[in-house]
């Protein structure tokens, strides 16, 4: 005759273990994931800069009529 209370146990202890896996296996990979930040700073394409200039003249309204 099997002592369900002992089988209990032993299942209970089974789960307790493979959750603690589980959740180790989970840290693991969510190391694993991490975002690589690049190290190159991106440039604009056109656009005024912060002194007030354009880049490039195509990109002044102003300079195209100066242009053509």
């Amino acid at each position: 005759m099997v002592n369900t209370h002992l089988v209990a146990l032993r299942i209970n202890m089974l789960l307790s273990i493979l959750n603690r896996i589980l959740t180790i296996f989970m840290l693991w990979i969510s190391g694993k994931k991490k975002k690589k930040i690049s190290s190159r700073p991106l440039s604009r394409k056109g656009g005024i800069r912060s002194d007030g200039t354009y880049p490039d003249a195509s990109n002044n309204a102003e300079a195209f009529y100066i242009i053509e």
